[in-house]
């Protein structure tokens, strides 16, 4: 059994509205707590906080905000394992790029920016793509591997562990 293995898959049940109010319900190791906040959702490390408005999607667009939210975990841990490989590891997720002529970064000077596999991501590029990059693997595998090879190759390989 690997990581996936204790996330819900792509047809399963996520926690009902009076479950999680209720307490004492989790996903993917993660308990969830009903918070009031003005986010659907956030990940706190050791828990995932939910409020009134994660309630109002469907069951799969709350799988997948869950599976997000999960996926932040395992990406600091994927991260965290590949720093011996650390340039062949993130250029399998984000690419450097130089700012177009006649761009705003371009005229400021700045050079280049972090590009991941969903877009410009900013300083952040690294961990949120990789985020959403799992997040794209627990909700459809084959969604991930049509994206990125690579991407999903580390990712099926650290998820089976």
């Amino acid at each position: 059994m690997g990581k996936a293995d204790f996330i819900l898959g792509n047809n399963d049940r996520v926690p009902t509205e009076e479950e999680i109010k209720q307490g004492g319900t989790s996903y993917g190791g993660l308990p969830i707590k009903y918070k009031s906040m003005k986010a659907e959702a956030k990940n706190m490390t050791t828990e995932i906080w939910v409020s009134d408005k994660f309630f109002q999607y469907s069951q799969d667009q709350q799988r997948h905000i869950l599976n997000h939210e999960v996926a932040h975990n395992l990406s600091d841990e994927l991260m965290g394992n590949n720093h011996h490989r650390w340039q062949e590891f993130a250029g399998n997720f984000i690419q450097e790029k130089e700012y177009p002529k006649g761009s705003y970064g371009y005229k400021n000077g700045w050079g280049s920016f972090w590009e991941g596999l969903y877009g410009d991501m900013g300083a952040t590029a690294l961990s949120e793509t990789l985020t959403r990059a799992i997040t794209e693997y627990l909700d459809d595998p084959s969604r991930l591997k049509q994206r990125s090879i690579e991407a999903y190759k580390e990712i099926d390989e650290f998820m089976k562990k």
